[in-house]
This record gives structure tokens, C-alpha cells and sequence, in this order.
């Protein structure tokens, strides 16, 4: 008995030793992978750390501002994103200040130009000697593609600006709801600014079109001769995820009892509706999305409304305002009949005068 019990204390003895090794041997491993001292730059693990590189650098001079424009080159194997820091000195060698721009979306082997503004101007006196630029870099997370359209674009021309106008189809089987990205080229194909348009409410096989004039990289005022377009999406907007079918047939208690297609004195074009929550209980609210057309059924823009807190029975009133698809981050929208953009004269950059037809869509 005595010699059974040794050897089962024993058994049990080994059993533990093994089970405290392997804590500890998971600890290690752990502890190891989540030290900071051990964490991977962004940059490395992205992929292309310092792959910009500067082919040439010059102060000019436009009015009263003074820019340093660079030139630049994605020496790396994969698209970059990345950011350039100028820093200006005058002729006694102080810094007299820095300014930082970011690019985007640069390809492998693509050459960009970018203006820099420095922070102080022509008639601030200030000697502007030596500009250092430096750079960070590195691999985009976006992937090119991310939903399938067709493009086509043209360059329009507006007083002394450029506006670019695309058509395309949603050709995929699901509604659409993502972003475009526009990159302009120079003639000498040289990337010298980008836009990214928010498209919303495509539906399967539907065209559309919309005018832009907007350019991320502020302060170039080069001329575009040719577009590259791309639907993109990233690890926070993916295009990939489409929207929500918004279509909700099940959902009758909303009843759109009339409708009107009307427009503003200022050109604004517009649908007037009266509608009623058939339902005998309140509802926290409704959402109406208005699609707008015109006689070619192309997608010409949205416009949408969230009315709240309608109660059994009641009836409501409102007006919805069509709206352009709007740049992004940059939001062009109407409301209530008025239109906040910063970029142009919004009824240059819309189609309010070839709307014809519309749907609308109602969403509990």
C-alpha cells in the first residue's frame, strides 16, 4: 500500500511541476508579445517606412503667400500615406516656422507635387533663406477596388476653376454606400491632388453622377489634364460593407399621403410631402430618404429627413431639399433650403435644374 501511495504522490507531484512549466512558458510568450518594448512600429508593420523620396524642393512666391513646392517619389513596392514637415529659416539661420502636409494614396513609382504654405507671408518682412523638409512615410491600410463601378469623367470648366464631373454604375448586386477617390494628374502625369466623394443610396445596376471641385491638398492650384478614379475602402470606412437595405417593405405604419416636386426661388429643387403615422401608438420617428433623377434615370443626388416623435394617427409636413453627393470630409448639404459648402456656388456643383423624378423611401 505504502509503495502504491509513493508512487501516485509521485505521479501527482510530476503532473503539477508539468502544469506550473506550462503557465509559465504561456507567461512568457505573453508577457513578451504585449511589452511595448517589443511592439512593432506602425510604420514597419505597415510596410514602406521612408519610402518617399524627395526629388526637388523651391520657395515661389504667389501674391502675398510664399510656399515651398515639393516633388516627390513612392520609391516602395505598395501605396503610401504619409505627411511632409517644412520647416523655413531666414538668412541668419533661425527658424521662423514649420508647417506640416499630409499626402495620401500614393502609389508605387508614382511622382506627386505638393505646396507647402509657409506661415507667414510676402510683407511680414521675413527673409525666407533655407527650407528642411522632413519626411514620414508609410503603408497604406486602403485597398484600391473595394466595390465594384464603372467610371467615366470630364473636366468642365467654370470662370477660372476646374470642375470634375463623374458618371459610373453601381454594377454589383447590392446598394452601395461608400467612398470614390479622384486623383489628379497634370500633363506630365504627375499626381498633384486627390478628392474623395461619400456615395450613398446606389442601388444594384443604378447610374449616377456628380461634380466636384474639391482638392485635399489645399493649396495646389495646378492644372489637371487627366483623373485616375477608384472606389476605396480602408480598415475603418470600408466600402466592402454595403448599407443597410433601407427598402423596409414590411414597415407600413408611415403612409405618404401627398407629394410635390417643386423648386426654390433660388434654384433649389425640392420635394413637399405630407405624411401620417397610420399606426393607433406613437413611434420614436421616421427617416425619409429622397433619391433624385433626372430624364436619363441617373442617380443625380439624395436628400433625406429624420422627423421624430409622431404619434398615433398624426400627420406631419416636410419639406426635403435635393442634395448633391457630398465631398468628403468636406460636406455639401441642404437643410431646411439652405446649402453649406465651402468650396463653389452650389448650384454649379449640383443638377437642381435636371431633376425630373425622384423615389422615396421611408425607414422606422
Amino acid at each position: 500500500m505504502n509503495g502504491k501511495n509513493i508512487l501516485l504522490g509521485t505521479s501527482i507531484l510530476i503532473n503539477l511541476v508539468l502544469i506550473i512549466l506550462i503557465i509559465l512558458s504561456v507567461y512568457v510568450v505573453w508577457s513578451s508579445a504585449n511589452d511595448p518594448r517589443n511592439a512593432i512600429p506602425f510604420e514597419q508593420m505597415a510596410g514602406g517606412q521612408n519610402s518617399i523620396s524627395i526629388v526637388s524642393q523651391k520657395v515661389i512666391f504667389e501674391d502675398t503667400n510664399i510656399y515651398v513646392e515639393v516633388v516627390g517619389k513612392n520609391i516602395g513596392d505598395r501605396v503610401c500615406d504619409g505627411s511632409i514637415t517644412a520647416k523655413f529659416y531666414d538668412s541668419e539661420s533661425y527658424l521662423i516656422g514649420s508647417t506640416t502636409e499630409y499626402i495620401n494614396n500614393i502609389d508605387s513609382g508614382e511622382t506627386f507635387k505638393i505646396k507647402i504654405k509657409s506661415p507667414y507671408h510676402n510683407d511680414d518682412n521675413y527673409n525666407i533663406s533655407t527650407v528642411n523638409l522632413s519626411i514620414k512615410s508609410y503603408g497604406s491600410m486602403r485597398t484600391y477596388n473595394g466595390a465594384p463601378i464603372q467610371t467615366n469623367y470630364n473636366i468642365l470648366k467654370y470662370n477660372n476653376s476646374q470642375i470634375i464631373e463623374v458618371v459610373g454604375k453601381n454594377t454589383n448586386n447590392k446598394k452601395l454606400e461608400g467612398y470614390v477617390l479622384i486623383k489628379y494628374y497634370d500633363n506630365n502625369n504627375i499626381l498633384i491632388g486627390q478628392n474623395e466623394v461619400y456615395l450613398s443610396c446606389v442601388a444594384p445596376n443604378e447610374e449616377f453622377k456628380f461634380k466636384t471641385n474639391y482638392n485635399d491638398w489645399t493649396y495646389n492650384n495646378y492644372t489637371i489634364s487627366k483623373c485616375k478614379i477608384y472606389s476605396i475602402f480602408d480598415i475603418y470606412n470600408p466600402v466592402a460593407y454595403y448599407s443597410r437595405e433601407l427598402d423596409n417593405l414590411e414597415q407600413t405604419d408611415i403612409k405618404i399621403i401627398s407629394q410635390k416636386l417643386s423648386m426654390s426661388k433660388n434654384g433649389q429643387s425640392y420635394i413637399e410631402l405630407i405624411g401620417e403615422n397610420t399606426a393607433k401608438n406613437s413611434i420614436d420617428g421616421a427617416n425619409i430618404q429622397i433619391k433624385f433623377y433626372n430624364d436619363n434615370n441617373i442617380l443625380i443626388g439624395c436628400g433625406e429627413k429624420y422627423i421624430k416623435n409622431i404619434g398615433g394617427k398624426e400627420k406631419f409636413r416636410l419639406k426635403i431639399y435635393y442634395g448633391g453627393f457630398a465631398n468628403y470630409p468636406h460636406y455639401n448639404y441642404y437643410d431646411n433650403g439652405e446649402y453649406y459648402n465651402n468650396n463653389a456656388n452650389p448650384l454649379i456643383l449640383g443638377y437642381d435644374d435636371e431633376v425630373s423624378k425622384y423615389k422615396i423611401t421611408i425607414n422606422e
